[in-house]
């Protein structure tokens, strides 16, 4: 619509909101989730799985949070010991240094520092040796000007002049309209006072008298290129900040600049045949601009599957190392060596396979007693594996708070297998989901 108006999207918006029309929301249909779609929700990030599906991340999120199954991001979580040497360093050094120091993130770093009520690190400015020739000058002129003169900044003449009872200079009478003054008036007016120290009523006078343009009023020529060049280089031609030149643009209703290389051929082949942030990273461009691009051109994501067969010789290396390491070797998706894998039946590199395999009484006992993780290393399974059995039992991991969840029973489990999920989970009064892990837990074949 933007487009099509020759306006911004944001003026579209507003329109629409005042209108009381709600945004365009592109049908999709529903997605006939299987057992093995099921099996890698929260195995990596909504986008990711999203991605390798072909589904939207709505789509994964809404399915992933219906089935009780946490985000990748919680399952990996834990609390960090911090050493006594490590809370030590907080403040005494920026949060990035010390992040880089620690080998984790800069939020981490700044979260500890707040919990623990420490200030943030601000390094010492050098103290200003000052000398009886620079005192002599105190209040002879403006602070802003003697700071100028001096090199250093208003914030020590001032608090100089204040400690030795010096008086502030008050600019009366004539100014002295010489070439210097001249030239300063052309800047903007809080750089002529802090220059000159003269008040924007003198400064107005000045340039009305000496026939000079009021820098401060953004004309026509200044106004066309707002948006079309970086708003800094602007605020450096008229002598003002980025932040006085982002306020006007805005105001005007002007997106900020946004240098953008068009497409070549050779770009818009590659388009789809990765997810989006790989061909970004590969294209030297932004994810939001090639995504946009890829929709542009009707071009579907990257499903993982169809857009790129896989060969012969590709599957015979599944397995023989981590997915990572052929994924990195194929370029290909951490992820979509996974997937294909797993629909090829192959074990991961150095891991006995359990696919058909029963789950033991025993083992079904060690489940909640430890983290998955832990439990998966002992058992020598898979930690998804270990967490779709955990969670289709109800068994709630060690330490964490329980849910409610409704036992079943011996009547329940006799439905299983005998209608389809959905109506069985009508006639017992749950979800479709938790019907489907109960009956796969106990190895009951799907009605059909």
């Amino acid at each position: 619509m933007a487009r099509k108006g020759g306006i911004s999207a944001s003026a579209v918006g507003r329109e629409r909101r005042r209108r009381g029309i709600p945004p365009f929301k592109e049908a999709v249909p529903a997605p006939d989730w299987t057992s093995e779609m099921i099996a890698i929700l929260g195995a990596d990030s909504d986008a990711r799985v999203a991605a390798a599906l072909g589904l939207t991340v709505s789509m994964v999120a809404h399915k992933r949070r219906k089935l009780g199954i946490p985000p990748c991001h919680l399952k990996q979580s834990r609390p960090r010991e911090w050493s006594r040497s490590e809370i030590e360093l907080l403040g005494t050094q920026p949060d990035a240094a010390a992040a880089e120091t620690f080998g984790i993130g800069l939020r981490t770093v700044t979260l500890k520092r707040h919990e623990l009520g420490i200030p943030a690190f601000r390094p010492a400015s050098p103290p200003i040796e000052w000398t009886e020739e620079m005192d002599s000058l105190l209040g002879t002129m403006s602070d802003p000007a003697l700071a100028d003169r001096l090199g250093v900044s208003p914030g020590a003449v001032w608090a100089r002049r204040r400690a030795l009872a010096v008086p502030a200079i008050k600019v009366t009478g004539k100014v002295v309209r010489g070439a210097e003054l001249v030239r300063v008036l052309h800047q903007h007016s809080a750089e002529v006072r802090r220059r000159t120290g003269l008040s924007y009523g003198t400064i107005i006078r000045l340039r009305k008298e000496l026939d000079i343009p009021n820098p401060d009023r953004w004309s026509a020529d200044i106004v066309a290129r707002l948006g079309k060049v970086p708003d800094a280089a602007i605020a450096e031609e008229l002598g003002i900040t980025a932040v006085a030149v982002i306020g006007a643009r805005r105001l005007r209703g002007i997106s900020a600049f946004r240098p953008v290389a068009r497409f070549t051929s050779e770009e818009d082949a590659l388009l789809g045949t990765d997810l989006d942030s790989v061909i970004a990273q590969r294209l030297g461009r932004h994810k939001g601009s090639v995504a946009q691009r890829r929709k542009m051109l009707g071009i579907p994501p990257f499903s993982g599957k169809e857009s790129r067969p896989w060969t012969a010789d590709e599957e015979s290396l599944l397995g023989t190392e981590a997915d990572a390491e052929i994924a990195r070797r194929l370029g290909r998706t951490e992820l979509a060596v996974t997937i294909r894998r797993q629909s090829l039946g192959i074990p991961i590199a150095g891991m006995p396979s359990h696919r058909g395999k029963a789950w033991s009484p025993e083992e079904d006992a060690h489940l909640g007693t430890k983290t998955d993780a832990e439990i998966a290393r002992r058992l020598g399974r898979t930690e998804l594996a270990v967490a779709i059995r955990r969670r289709a039992l109800g068994i709630v991991v060690a330490g964490r708070p329980p849910r409610f969840r409704k036992p079943w029973t011996k009547e329940e489990d006799s439905l299983l297998g005998t209608a389809s999920d959905a109506k069985v989970a009508g006639r017992l009064g749950r979800s479709p989901a938790a019907v489907c892990n109960r009956r796969s837990a106990l190895g009951i074949a799907r009605f059909s």
